[in-house]
């Protein structure tokens, strides 16, 4: 199921490449082959699914067997991305325009996710905006979001929406993912000092995080636009109006969107199977950076027998020395046997 949930759209979606989906198959035949009674089906599927150098690493799986499973980086963490909200009486329309805030590459960030997710850029919309406020209500459209209220316009002032966004509108905050790319590149992989090649991507959280907070997108504008108002509706029933403007002023001050997030969880999660004779080998897994030079390094010494799995775990993040480390802290190993 795995490899087949890989191989149609998995691997693609979160942009995986297509070593995962070799390796899926590779370790579902391999199965196949070692518990017997596929004698029929194992070969065909091996011509079908695997490279001609895969196939020939199944009458290898008889030995001992290491598996590297490399928690590269980190995920990235969520930011807040903060909007004003006023109420348009000429358009009986809500406008939410996005305010940057932080570093340039911030900013940056904070226009592009509004403009995907959030601003007036289709035609229809665009349209609509041409005939209420004309040429230059479309060219603002395309830097905001409305949202028409139509025939609910007379409950809107029943409430007393209107006087509640008055006074300077109100803050609105919803959280967002920083567009960053990564910093790494992929890990390669030396066995006793001679290369066997770069460990496969196997998941991708930040992409898994980045797409969900894309699905949750609209979700996070109604609940932050809900507790907005209600918070502005409740200040609008004050009669005093300076205690009005303290109330809204503590409104914008406690406004804050959900940006918590599993930060120890890594950025992808690489694995890589290899095939030795029984005995000692020395691992080194080597990532680079994609600005040059090393992004992490490190030998560690295996020792394992004869139809045994050795999984050795390592927590790829930057180093202070590149240098040869024997037992890093951030290693694990662990034994498993006959399979």
């Amino acid at each position: 199921k795995a490899a087949e949930l890989y191989e149609q759209g998995y691997a693609e979606q979160y942009s995986l490449g297509q070593g995962i989906v070799q390796q899926a198959w590779f370790d579902t035949i391999r199965m196949m082959k070692q518990d017997g009674g596929y004698e029929d089906e194992w070969p065909g599927l091996a011509k079908q699914k695997l490279s001609n150098t895969l196939q020939k690493e199944l009458d290898r799986s008889e030995k001992a067997h290491i598996v590297i499973i490399g928690h590269t980086g980190w995920v990235p963490p969520r930011g807040e991305l903060n909007m004003h909200l006023t109420l348009d009486t000429n358009t009986r329309e809500l406008v939410i325009q996005p305010v940057l805030t932080g570093t340039p590459k911030e900013r940056e960030a904070q226009l592009a996710w509004f403009h995907l997710m959030y601003a007036d850029r289709g035609l229809l919309q665009s349209v609509i905006n041409f005939q209420l406020r004309g040429v230059i209500g479309a060219l603002e459209g395309m830097a905001s979001k409305s949202f028409r209220l139509g025939p609910l316009w007379g409950l809107a002032e029943q409430i007393g929406l209107p006087d509640a966004l008055a006074m300077g509108g109100a803050r609105v905050t919803v959280p967002y993912y920083k567009l960053e790319p990564k910093t790494f590149g992929m890990t390669q992989v030396m066995v006793d000092g001679k290369p066997h090649g770069e460990m496969v991507q196997a998941e991708s959280l930040a992409n898994l995080a980045f797409q969900g907070q894309l699905l949750n997108a609209d979700k996070d504008l109604q609940a932050a636009l809900g507790r907005t108002m209600t918070k502005n509706l409740f200040c609008g029933q004050m009669d005093d109006d300076l205690a009005k403007l303290a109330c809204k002023s503590v409104a914008a001050l406690s406004s804050q969107a959900d940006t918590r997030a599993w930060l120890t969880l890594p950025h992808s999660i690489h694995l890589k199977r290899l095939s030795v004779e029984p005995g000692i080998h020395q691992i080194t897994l080597r990532t680079p950076s994609v600005n040059g030079g090393t992004y992490h390094e490190v030998t560690q010494s295996l020792k394992v027998g004869e139809g045994d799995i050795k999984i050795f775990r390592e927590h790829i993040i930057p180093t202070q020395n590149t240098a040869m480390m024997q037992q890093p802290a951030s290693t694990q190993t662990a034994w498993l046997t006959e399979r």
